[in-house]
């Protein structure tokens, strides 16, 4: 009998390669216009900025469960095995290239940026293989979907009473993202994607779209008030009010967003193709970007280079950073060892 291959979900790569191109948008509004913008946070009031923000991560780190499902079927030795090459030996690789790019222009603190950098450099890569290895054992404990549902569900509402500095802030946030993706996959296993779009559909999911963006602002920012909820003591019904707020406004905008994806079938297969690239190389360009632009905001820095703000400028920081990084990835790619180091074998 014939083996039956199953298709690549295109709609994925379609929405992570925008997504992708979105997060290098948001990183070169954050580093982009030098020091002085960077370490005052003026980022956080730039409204493109608040709006990638609002669900970039949250839905990549969704999208990473729900794939996760497939690849958790296979034992626990593989899967671990399998993730730990495909992200762990590139989280390496990629801190070893920021340190030895980064590390000559400290003047001081190179010791302490060294260890921060191995330690959570490329955090959403940490997060993955964290999610990973809690989803795994749990799946040893049962593989029922209610048993798995309810240990997961637990486990994510205790991470929000672990303090934010045990844990890095992200991590708990990203859980709650991971095992969305996850059990949606477990329960339904239907796509991610919308099938079709509509115009009705559409304008309805612009306005809330733009409504939940007004929203998203200030202690929303999970770097501003992290997620724990017991603050000076006490359980905080503040910051309840903010991590639920937050994680309603990341949904929400993730289905938005999602709404849109099918509209890539109208686009030419040259810029499908290309989008889809982006895709399959997320990873990369993602742990790349960041030290592209972490190097440019340190040599900004270093003579002083400022740049006043504005918003075609970031646009076209984050082109030219994705293009450098899509022809270092193809690059990559075609060599064993390369491939291996920075793309996890793929």
């Amino acid at each position: 009998m014939e083996k039956v291959v199953k298709k690549r979900d295109e709609s994925l790569d379609i929405a992570k390669g925008v997504l992708i191109f979105l997060v290098v948008w948001a990183h070169s509004i954050q580093f982009g216009f030098g020091y002085e913008y960077g370490e005052s946070y003026q980022c956080l009031d730039d409204y493109v900025f608040r709006a990638i923000c609002s669900f970039h991560m949250p839905l990549f780190m969704a999208i990473s469960g729900y794939l996760y499902y497939y690849s958790n079927r296979k034992t626990f030795k593989e899967v671990i095995v399998s993730r730990l090459k495909s992200i762990g030996i590139p989280y390496l690789a990629y801190c070893t290239l920021n340190v030895l790019l980064m590390a000559p222009m400290m003047k001081v603190g190179g010791a302490e940026f060294i260890l921060s950098t191995y330690k959570n450099g490329f955090w959403f890569l940490t997060s993955v293989l964290l999610n990973c290895l809690v989803v795994s054992i749990v799946t040893l404990i049962s593989r029922k979907k209610w048993v798995v549902t309810a240990i997961l569900l637990l486990i994510n509402l205790g991470l929000f009473f672990v303090n934010d500095n045990y844990l890095y802030n992200t991590h708990n946030y990203m859980f709650t993202c991971f095992i969305v993706g996850y059990l949606y996959n477990l329960h339904f296993e239907k796509p991610m994607t919308f099938s079709k779009t509509s115009v009705t559909g559409g304008v309805i999911s612009i306005i809330v779209f733009l409504a939940s963006v007004s929203i998203f602002k200030g202690d929303l920012y999970i770097y501003s008030n992290g997620v724990y909820l017991i603050r000076n003591g006490a359980f905080s019904i503040h910051q309840l009010g903010i991590d639920m707020t937050r994680c309603a406004i990341g949904l929400v905008v993730s289905i938005c967003f999602l709404y849109f994806v099918p509209l890539y079938k109208y686009m030419s297969e040259r810029m499908q193709n290309l989008i889809c690239t982006l895709g399959r190389y997320s990873i990369g360009i993602y742990c790349l970007s960041m030290i592209i632009l972490h190097t440019i905001y340190k040599v900004m820095g270093r003579f002083d280079i400022n740049i006043s703000h504005n918003y075609y400028y970031p646009i076209a920081l984050a082109i030219f950073v994705v293009t450098i990084c899509t022809m270092s990835m193809k690059f990559c790619e075609k060599r064993k060892i390369l491939n291996i180091l920075f793309l996890g074998g793929r």
